[in-house]
């Protein structure tokens, strides 16, 4: 009798004690496993009498170069002739139902129930098991009706495609309307143009990087030196999506490399290390609309250049030395000239990200761009009360490239309460360009008043920063709280003050400090000759 498994297969347990195994997976060689329990016939509700036992099946892959050979049909045109494992498959959504379906495959190798009736927007899910909660999901996302999709083994961390792929199709209530079974491991023919149900073959990409044709992507020769220091994504989905990438997955804001939301077909968006001070990229992590983390690994050593993770194909990369590298766009002569202004080519969407964070007692200022190649300088201006904006700095532009580029500046004078910062882009046209405000609020950290060296003998410095501008009364108790030096200060500056103390034998002190309209602060002071 069979008490668990197996996972991968189904068994068949005869009287004398043997068995068979049919995996539905011939395309895996991995283990699969089942327990089993034997027991006699006298045995009480197996209580005695009975043995137990575990069989593990080693598995390998089933696929020959016979399996072609067995079929008499004919199979002209079959892109599986040279038994390559496919790893993408890119089909179109044609809302059609079964009696659409028309392929080369074994009949019994293929399924499909439903009918979509032509919906417009439709949720599609490629998936391995007939669950589409089990196992590996190839595709997951909104598609309108004549549009395409690619479903990829890249999504589930694969390197090729199970043997069976099943896609179930939803409306947008999440109602299933369709759902279709076929081989894609190509111990069955697949030919450009079959059809399953609502989904039509439209290419297919294997291990070794060609594509159904049999002509590898045209990706151009690039000079790499370095690192990879900015890379661009082209989104070739169907609908709007938002994207964030990180340097560790683990989406915290610190490894935070950049976020886009509403990113349109055909759109390009940009991710560079300048994002977080660094010079190169060695791998990030994604996410599209919040979903499940995709890793790219980026070096000059193993380019990918024109490869697609998930809806997102890498169109452009620049080393750390500036050579830049794109893949051909459609409609686009060269790249600058002719796709930055969208039309009918590719989209560049525009970085200009501005940050301001309280660093200690200062303001760290820094900003992203990746439209130097016609701005002439940056303004940095602030305001106290958010209205009235005064000029801090000019800094020059050093960017007259494409790739995403860092700036930074620190205000080392912020004002006490809130600062609200912008930053001003001047174009070579003349045109300008405001970024957000962002605010950044400096209470008195009473706190924060330190007093040094101590232990002292006669000199005491004291940091009234906090106190900026403010009358200070600073007065030395001894422990009985009776009164052994004071000093006032009309206002109180940026540098430590100096307090030269009485003649004081060794002991404990206690110096208060007292500014204007805020609370008394006390500090003990040490003095050790």
């Amino acid at each position: 009798t069979p008490l668990y498994g197996p996972f991968m297969g189904s068994v068949t347990i005869y009287p004398d004690g043997s068995f068979t195994y049919k995996a539905e997976d011939d395309d895996d060689d991995e283990p699969d496993v089942f327990a089993y329990e034997v027991c006699d016939g006298n045995a009480d509700q197996c209580s005695s009498g009975c043995s137990r036992g575990i069989v593990i099946i080693q598995r390998e892959d089933c696929e020959s170069d016979d399996d072609d050979d067995d079929d008499d049909g004919d199979h002209n045109g079959d892109c599986c002739e040279e038994g390559e494992k496919p790893v993408a498959l890119t089909m179109q959504y044609t809302g059609e139902g079964c009696n659409a379906t028309h392929h080369s495959q074994d009949e019994e190798k293929v399924s499909c129930s439903g009918n979509p009736a032509m919906a417009g927007v439709v949720q599609i899910i490629a998936h391995e098991k007939e669950n589409p909660f089990d196992g590996h999901v190839y595709f997951n996302g909104m598609v309108n009706l004549g549009g395409s999709f690619t479903l990829s083994a890249a999504n589930a961390g694969e390197d090729k495609l199970r043997s069976n792929t099943f896609v179930s199709i939803y409306d947008t209530n999440g109602k299933l309307l369709q759902r279709v079974k076929f081989h894609t491991s190509c111990s069955q023919p697949l030919l450009i143009g079959d059809q399953f149900g609502a989904l039509l073959l439209e290419d297919i990409l294997f291990k070794d990087g060609t594509s159904c044709s049999g002509q590898p992507p045209a990706v151009p020769e690039c000079e790499c030196e370095g690192g990879i220091a900015t890379i661009g994504l082209r989104y070739e989905g169907n609908l709007p999506v938002g994207i964030q990438a990180w340097k560790k997955k683990d989406k915290k804001n610190k490894n935070l490399l950049g976020e886009y939301s509403g990113v349109q077909p055909n759109e390009v968006v940009f991710f560079s290390g300048a994002a977080l001070g660094k010079d190169k990229l060695k791998k990030f992590f994604f996410s599209v609309n919040g979903g499940k983390l995709k890793e790219i690994h980026v070096s000059c050593s193993q380019d990918i250049l024109g490869q697609k993770f998930g809806d997102f194909r890498v169109v452009f990369h620049a080393d750390k030395e500036g050579n830049l590298c794109q893949l051909p766009q459609p409609d686009c002569e060269e790249f600058l000239a002719q796709c930055l202004g969208g039309g009918q080519g590719l989209v560049l969407r525009e970085v200009f990200d501005f940050f301001a964070e309280k660093n200690a007692l200062a303001v760290d200022l820094h900003w992203l761009s990746n439209r130097g190649y016609f701005t002439d300088y940056f303004v940095l201006e602030r305001a106290t009360d958010g209205t009235h904006f005064e000029e801090l700095a000019r800094v020059t532009n050093f960017n007259e490239a494409l790739e995403t580029q860092v700036f930074q500046w620190v205000d080392t004078r912020p004002a006490t309460g809130a600062n609200f910062y912008r930053l001003k882009q001047i174009f070579t046209d003349g045109k300008v360009k405001y970024s957000p405000i962002r605010v950044v609020f400096f209470e008195h950290d009473l706190e924060s008043i330190r007093l040094f060296p101590n232990p002292t003998q006669e000199v005491l410095w004291v940091n009234l920063r906090p106190f900026q501008g403010l009358p200070v009364q600073l007065r030395l108790l001894d422990l009985q709280g009776r009164l052994l030096h004071q000093t006032e200060v009309e206002a109180a500056g940026e540098q430590p003050l100096e307090l030269r103390l009485p003649t004081l034998r060794d002991g404990l002190y206690l110096l208060q400090i007292e500014g204007e309209n805020r609370r008394l602060v006390t500090k003990k002071v040490l003095v050790q000759h």
